[in-house]
């Protein structure tokens, strides 16, 4: 689908680099045809696109990056090699981008409790490390300390 828009786009717009840059998003407005979009311009359509599907807040273009880290995290990929996909130029500066998700924790909290993860008696895990029950769902904790 990707490949079936980019072509009908190159053709309307007439994307080449007859324009000077290699920008792909350029403006088609009067005056400014074929200039590359500014970063407002980018976050307002971003903005639109997001709000058109139901997310209106805790979204930006900055966190593709973010979602980006977490999955190379999750694949197993080495602090290295993620210091080099973030062009980063200190191993520091990735931590940021690596936090776990609550979505990730509850997958970790699931997992322990369905027996999962091997080495980690159940009897043994302290279960107030999420006392007001955020990464569990409704009941988890309460259910738990029955």
């Amino acid at each position: 689908m990707f490949s079936r828009l980019h072509v009908e786009y190159t053709r309307i717009v007439h994307y080449s680099r007859a324009y000077g840059h290699p920008f792909y998003f350029v403006s088609l407005s009067r005056g400014v045809n074929g200039e590359p979009w500014t970063r407002q311009a980018a976050r307002d359509v971003f903005k639109r696109a997001a709000s058109s599907i139901g997310l209106t807040s805790g979204i930006s273009m900055h966190s593709f990056r973010h979602a980006y880290a977490r999955a190379l995290k999750r694949r197993g990929i080495s602090s290295e090699m993620l210091q080099v996909c973030l062009h980063h130029s200190s191993p520091m500066s990735q931590r940021v981008y690596s936090v776990p998700s609550p979505m990730d924790i509850n997958v970790a909290l699931s997992n322990i409790m369905s027996g999962h993860m091997i080495g980690l008696p159940r009897d043994d895990i302290n279960f107030r490390s999420d006392p007001l029950g955020l990464y569990g769902g409704v009941g988890w904790t309460s259910d738990l300390m029955r």
